[in-house]
This record gives C-alpha cells, sequence and structure tokens, in this order.
C-alpha cells in the first residue's frame, strides 16, 4: 500500500532534513574554524601573558630603586625604598636582564636581603651595552610590584 500524499508532520520533518544538508553543504565551515582557531590562539598566547604580567599596579610608583654593578666581580646591588617607608622584611626579588642586541634571554638572579633594604647577588655576568632589568617583588607569595629600567654596562 503506497500513499501518495504527505502528512504536515512528514513535510516539517523532511523541510528540516533538507535545510539541514544545505546547512551542512553551502556554509563555510572551514573559515568558521580558522576563525575559531585564530581566537583561541590569540586568547591563549604568550604575549596575552607578557601584558597582563605588566599591568599597572597602583603601588608601583611608591617603591624606588637604585642599582650597582660591578662587571668586574660580577656584583649586583639593589637598594630598594618605599614611600611610606613600611617594613619588608619578607619582600623576595627576583632580577631578570635582557640584552637588546639578542634575543636570548640573559641571566636571571635571586637577590638575598643583606640589610635593611639592600639586596645583593654574586656571579652575574653582563657583556658590555645598554641591559633592560626587569625586577620582580613579592610578598609572602603575593605579587607586589614589577619594575623595569635600563642598565649600562661599561
Amino acid at each position: 500500500m503506497i500513499r501518495k500524499y504527505i502528512t504536515k508532520n512528514e513535510a516539517i520533518l523532511l523541510g528540516m532534513l533538507t535545510l539541514l544538508v544545505l546547512l551542512t553543504v553551502f556554509f563555510p565551515w572551514k573559515e568558521l574554524a580558522l576563525k575559531y582557531s585564530k581566537f583561541q590562539a590569540r586568547a591563549n598566547s604568550f604575549a596575552n601573558l607578557i601584558t597582563r604580567s605588566r599591568m599597572k599596579v597602583k603601588s608601583t610608583s611608591t617603591w624606588r630603586v637604585n642599582t650597582e654593578y660591578s662587571p668586574k666581580h660580577g656584583v649586583f646591588q639593589l637598594n630598594i625604598s618605599h614611600k611610606n617607608n613600611a617594613a619588608f622584611n619578607d619582600l623576595k626579588l627576583v632580577a631578570e636582564f635582557n640584552s637588546y642586541r639578542s634575543a636570548m634571554p640573559g641571566p636571571i638572579a635571586i637577590l638575598h636581603n643583606q640589610s635593611e633594604g639592600i639586596y645583593r647577588t654574586d656571579n652575574i655576568r653582563l657583556t658590555k651595552g645598554e641591559w633592560v632589568m626587569s625586577l620582580t617583588g613579592r610578598l609572602r607569595s603575593k605579587f607586589i610590584f614589577r619594575s623595569e629600567q635600563v642598565m649600562h654596562v661599561k
């Protein structure tokens, strides 16, 4: 027994299936996937991590840093002070050095507290030229500040 007509429900179902087939055939899925992968790359890229780490912190301007470097002995000394003379005995400092001339990362030093506000490390070898020192301060495992300054090594 063959029917010669289609019911209303069958017509709706057939229309939905036809729309689904047309959508899968003519929709630009490759372009959509490419746009999505670019979006994911931008959202999770290393560049965003750098910009997040360089975000302005309210307390950045209250820290003053004076540096001394002796290339002969490889001694790097840093005098840090706070605008409000806050106590910072638990302050941990990490200095990263990068050269303008080289794409290779430079040395990284953990600075040790010598006395009130004076931090020092030994065995840092920097060649002659300009270096960018990025100084990061942490207090009790909490980010306090990040400072960058140019150093001229003679």
